[in-house]
């Protein structure tokens, strides 16, 4: 399984590469590393919120025990 992780990020480097290119080509490098810079912090903040939605899933997966029930 882990190669094809690999075979997919690795294939699709040529593909994003391209993409910088001919939108560097119609607008700019300015602007290309503009909105990858906007694209990325949009990623964060999904994340973050997706993260901070399931926090406690993810304590169970990372101890292995529920967290303590807290009282009303």
């Amino acid at each position: 399984m882990q190669g094809v992780y690999g075979t997919v990020v690795w294939g699709g480097i040529p593909l994003g590469s391209l993409l910088g290119g001919v939108q560097a080509n119609a607008v700019g490098v300015r602007w290309v590393f503009a909105v990858a810079g906007a694209a990325l912090l949009v990623l964060s903040g999904v994340l973050g919120r997706l993260l901070h939605r399931r926090r406690d899933q993810l304590g169970i997966a990372l101890t292995g025990s529920a967290p303590a029930p807290t009282p009303p």
